[in-house]
C-alpha cells in the first residue's frame, strides 16, 4: 500500500508541475535544496526557465520527475523522495532517508 501511495503522490506532483509549465510561457522555477543545515540556509540554490519536464519509470529507481533547464537537469525519484503540494505554486521533496534533507520548488 505504501508503494501505491508513494506512486500516487509522485503522479499528482507532476501532474500540478505539469500544469503549471504548460500554462505559463517561460516559466521559471527556483529550487533549493536543504540539506543537515541548521541555519536553515540552503545548500542549492537554482533559479531557472523550466524547458521540459518528463515523469519516467526507471526499473531500478521507479518513477522519476526530471525538470530540463539549458543548463541542467533536476530529478526526483519516488525511491528516494516523498512528495507534497504545499500550494499552488509550489512542490516539496522530501528525503525518505533522514528527516533533514528536503527541497522545495516554487515556480514563479
Amino acid at each position: 500500500m505504501a508503494v501505491l501511495q508513494s506512486a500516487e503522490a509522485f503522479k499528482k506532483s507532476y501532474a500540478k508541475m505539469r500544469e503549471i509549465v504548460r500554462e505559463t510561457v517561460g516559466v521559471r522555477f527556483n529550487i533549493e535544496y536543504y540539506h543537515f543545515d541548521d541555519d536553515s540556509e540552503p545548500v542549492i540554490s537554482i533559479d531557472a526557465e523550466a524547458e521540459r519536464l518528463v515523469l519516467d519509470y526507471v526499473p531500478e529507481h521507479g518513477l522519476v520527475i526530471s525538470i530540463l533547464t539549458k543548463e541542467s537537469i533536476i530529478s526526483f525519484s519516488e525511491k528516494n523522495y516523498i512528495t507534497n503540494l504545499s500550494s499552488d505554486n509550489s512542490v516539496v521533496f522530501a528525503s525518505k532517508h533522514n528527516d533533514e534533507t528536503h527541497c522545495i520548488i516554487q515556480f514563479i
